[in-house]
């Protein structure tokens, strides 16, 4: 009872930070009273919203920003900034996809062929296991089958090193969709990929591991891999330090933080390194290159789900941040958290405030 007539009283903290939509065009007076009508209601704070700026990180911006803070230093109340001018967090701005596509967020894939044995010099294609030319393959192990989608990992036999290329009647030919329409871009067909080997009596599973830059959101394609601490500075770099850069006086007073929305994962860092023997980046207790704990062969979610998200999430955000930036606290469950089997191309890390 006490706490229900403390808040009825205003005698508790400000729990309540809603977002205020900024485009851009308001004027002084209107973003000065959007601000009041919130201290009006009770409410002890706002986030900005960003996205519909029209002239995020540019003079617009700045200045909206200017007047919101004083505003709310006026009224005492506090002002948290959303980091991004795209939802969901990891846009940065543009600035990945435009000057480092390199540190995109991506993938590791798992296609899989089944096989009846046996049969001596056989030759399997695996061009086709590759979503687009920037693809690397990182392995291809053998297994048998003991059931249905069941593998017996024991068996695996590692077929990586006689992986081989060669150029076919596609090669240097536009890529094409599965309705045969040509993929935006116009990418270009590589050479073949293939592997031969002799199988065994009994029915087999072919795994071929590889990490893609395709297989998330569309919507989301060329965003920043938020585990890879070269991918969060340039976010840093392009909106974080610029505010920081005109407004650092007020952080940690009227200006608590930056609040980030949903950034998806992709991949996990070192997975390039974990596929050539390193098993130390890799929570995967079976053999050399092998994502397979005893789930379904070609169950991208199992193999991602059973990786060390969350204190992987934190650690390059933290380094990158420097000692002015804190660890970010959890403001909301990501999505699909919870379910027995998560979604991969969904994996995000939930909404967070990064105090500073």
């Amino acid at each position: 009872m006490k706490s229900v007539c403390d808040v009825l009283h205003g005698q508790t903290p400000n729990a309540l930070y809603p977002f205020l939509w900024v485009h851009g065009v308001e004027s002084e007076e209107e973003l000065r009273r959007e601000v009041q009508k919130i201290r009006e209601s009770g409410i002890g704070g706002f986030c900005v919203e960003a996205r519909p700026h029209k002239d995020f990180n540019g003079p617009g911006w700045f200045r909206d920003l200017a007047l919101l803070l004083d505003e709310a230093k006026r009224t005492g109340m506090e002002m948290w900034i959303l980091d991004d001018s795209h939802f969901p967090t990891g846009f940065a701005d543009g600035a990945v996809k435009r000057e480092h596509p390199e540190l995109c967020k991506k993938f590791l894939c798992c296609k899989t062929l089944d096989y009846a044995g046996p049969m001596e010099n056989m030759t399997a294609v695996l061009k086709y296991a590759l979503r687009d030319p920037r693809d690397k393959i990182l392995a291809v192990t053998l297994s048998r089958k003991t059931a249905f989608e069941t593998i017996d990992p024991t068996t695996t036999i590692d077929l990586t090193d006689k992986v081989y290329t060669f150029e076919d009647a596609r090669t240097g030919e536009i890529m094409l969709s599965s309705m045969g329409q040509p993929l935006p871009g116009n990418p270009k067909e590589g050479p073949c990929v293939a592997v031969d080997f002799d199988l065994p009596d009994g029915q087999w599973t072919l795994n071929v591991i590889t990490v893609s830059y395709k297989g998330g959101e569309k919507q989301t394609e060329g965003y920043l891999n938020p585990l890879d601490s070269a991918a969060t500075k340039v976010l840093l770099d392009t909106v974080y330090e610029p505010i920081y850069a005109h407004f650092g006086e007020e952080f940690g007073k009227t200006l608590c933080g930056f609040f980030s929305d949903e950034p998806r994962l992709g991949n996990i860092h070192g997975a390039e390194d974990a596929a050539i023997g390193h098993n130390s980046a890799m929570n995967l207790p079976s053999t050399r290159k092998t994502p397979n704990t005893g789930a379904p062969p070609g169950n991208t979610t199992s193999v991602m789900w059973r990786w060390r998200l969350l204190p992987a999430a934190s650690s390059p955000h933290r380094k990158s941040c420097g000692p002015r930036f804190l660890i970010p606290k959890n403001r909301t469950l990501p999505h699909g958290w919870g379910r027995s089997t998560p979604t991969p191309s969904r994996t995000a890390t939930g909404s967070f405030s990064a105090s500073l």
